[in-house]
């Protein structure tokens, strides 16, 4: 895979139709994946009822349960104990205790959430410029990782056997700046922010490169609100169940009808994939020849 091209891909799979009379919504999953050269953010997705009642073989409910949000290195050979994460809050007494887990909250190089990891092999990585508001990473300690990263995790507003923090962290390709200069802008940048973030109030984060995103780290109700609620300025939907089948920079749908479109670097046009008529799918190939290897030739 050529990870030379950053990009963000956003999935919005939808509701299903039951096929049993069940008390629970058919919930569609939600995923985001925000890749630069030398890592990769992923969005854990929410807890799903899946609409389907029981499992016919183990007995239990079938549902979807939602991952953490993840940074991944992309030369770092890592566990994923040894990711940077956002696992989520979880309630021991409820049933399943992961029912109200929201990681959605990625965009670019920035994401936030709760109940924040970050494993002990990052320790060593940790810049003399850090303090106690910040976790600073320097990407020459920490065996080529290829990027930069500032941690600010609190236990303002924590809840007792929900989450024990809340934060957000933000990457940074090690090209676009000296760890000096990153330092030193996210402490400038974000004199204004407070040592401990309340979950429930909005935030605003600059980053080192000219970036703004305005979050808020928990919202209580329903699981698809944004937890991102500007990013430079510009209002994001407030509701992930408006978002298309898939949205980005090389995989496009304008809704949930079954059209798709993947948009390949160097090719002229997108390769379609039409499954509107289930019964008659189609591939539709660019109309003009392309000179790139990975797309067909004429």
């Amino acid at each position: 895979m050529n990870k030379g091209t950053p990009y963000q891909e956003r999935f919005n799979h939808g509701d299903r139709p039951k096929i049993h009379p069940d008390a629970d919504q058919a919930e569609g999953g939600i995923e985001i994946y925000s890749s630069s050269p030398s890592f990769m953010i992923t969005a854990g997705g929410v807890f799903l009822n899946s609409g389907y009642r029981m499992d016919e073989i183990t007995g239990f409910p079938q549902r979807g349960s939602a991952q953490p949000t993840t940074l991944m290195p992309t030369s770092l050979n890592l566990e994923f104990a040894d990711l940077i994460r956002f696992e989520g809050g979880r309630r021991p007494g409820h049933t399943p205790p992961d029912r109200d887990v929201v990681n959605t909250c990625v965009a670019g190089g920035f994401a936030c959430g709760l109940q924040g990891v970050v494993p002990e092999r990052w320790q060593r990585c940790v810049g003399p410029e850090s303090n106690g508001q910040w976790l600073l990473l320097d990407s020459d300690k920490c065996g080529g990782s290829g990027f930069h990263v500032a941690i600010q995790i609190n236990k303002k507003g924590v809840q007792a056997g929900v989450y024990e923090n809340a934060g957000f962290f933000y990457a940074l390709e090690k090209s676009k700046m000296p760890f000096s200069i990153f330092a030193a802008k996210i402490k400038e940048l974000n004199a204004g922010l407070p040592r401990n973030l309340d979950v429930t109030t909005p935030n605003t984060f600059h980053t080192p490169d000219g970036h703004t995103y305005r979050f808020q780290l928990h919202r209580f109700g329903v699981k698809y609100l944004n937890r991102i609620l500007e990013i430079d300025g510009v209002k994001q939907p407030g509701d992930l169940t408006g978002w298309p089948l898939v949205d980005g920079e090389f995989l496009r749908a304008s809704g949930h009808e079954g059209l798709i479109k993947i948009f390949r670097p160097g090719c002229a046009g997108p390769l379609t994939l039409d499954f509107r008529d289930m019964l008659r799918p189609a591939v539709t190939e660019p109309a003009a020849p392309d000179p790139s290897p990975i797309c067909p030739a004429a």
